[in-house]
């Protein structure tokens, strides 16, 4: 590069053009005798008129080569301390977090609830097995108060039978079958159980039913329960099953 290029260069760097630097620049006085410029404006000190000013001539700025702006260091050669800014109070972030506390306190009682509910469930359902086995050990010990009760019965039955297998007095043996069957009777009374016969009774459609209907002449026989054909029985007040009678019915 020879030295014109490099005017020419610094020229358009400082915002200058070759032809405006020609132009701008004053022409100076020919040399005199000895070679030497002569001062155009004489040696009374005139100052040379003021050059135009250029409002395009810029220094280079940094930023234009790198894009950054120079970091400003102090005279120590330490960084300068970058300048938080304060927090922004953001009105939607607290407003998020009222509302996550809200919903995570909300889940917390929740889930307490699930548990205390499955707690109680698990307790109930414990009270209802122990409820359910109680009262089946109730009704198996009534069930086995009412057998033990049967027991002797059941003894005296074996004892008829075998009586009659060895050959014994009849009389004797009908005897001990009648004080057996009542032995059995006495001891379902004991129970609650109540003998249906109702002879000489009105006829109760409730708890009989009529086999036959037998004429009669006699008009306090109307209606009435004449004959027993099979005996009924009740519970403590319930039915267990109805009389089978005859009844009688007033012909003229």
């Amino acid at each position: 590069m020879n030295p014109d290029e490099n005017q020419t260069n610094a020229d358009s760097v400082y915002g200058e053009s070759p032809e405006e630097a020609s132009t701008d620049r004053e022409p100076s006085s020919p040399p005199n005798a000895s070679g030497v410029e002569e001062n155009p404006w004489g040696d009374s000190g005139a100052t040379p008129p003021p050059r135009k000013s250029r409002p395009d001539a810029r220094r280079p700025d940094s930023r234009s080569a790198g894009g950054e702006a120079p970091r400003t260091e102090n005279v120590s050669g330490e960084e300068a301390p970058e300048i938080q800014e304060p927090p922004v109070d953001d009105f939607k972030d607290r407003r998020i977090q009222a509302l996550e506390a809200t919903v995570a306190e909300r889940d917390k009682t929740l889930r307490e609830y699930i548990a205390a509910h499955k707690t109680e469930k698990a307790s109930m359902e414990a009270f209802k097995s122990r409820l359910k086995r109680d009262q089946e050990q109730e009704v198996k010990a009534a069930a086995a108060k009412k057998v033990e009760a049967l027991i002797d019965v059941l003894d005296n039955l074996f004892l008829t039978a075998q009586a009659c297998r060895d050959g014994g007095d009849l009389e004797a043996l009908v005897s001990g079958v009648d004080m057996v069957a009542q032995q059995f009777l006495t001891t379902l009374e004991g129970h609650g159980l109540e003998r249906i016969d109702p002879v000489g009774s009105p006829f109760d459609p409730a708890c009989m039913e009529a086999m036959t209907m037998v004429p009669v002449t006699d008009a306090a026989q109307d209606n009435i329960v004449l004959t027993t054909v099979r005996t009924g029985y009740s519970l403590d007040g319930r039915e267990l099953r109805p009389a089978m009678v005859t009844v009688g019915r007033l012909v003229e």
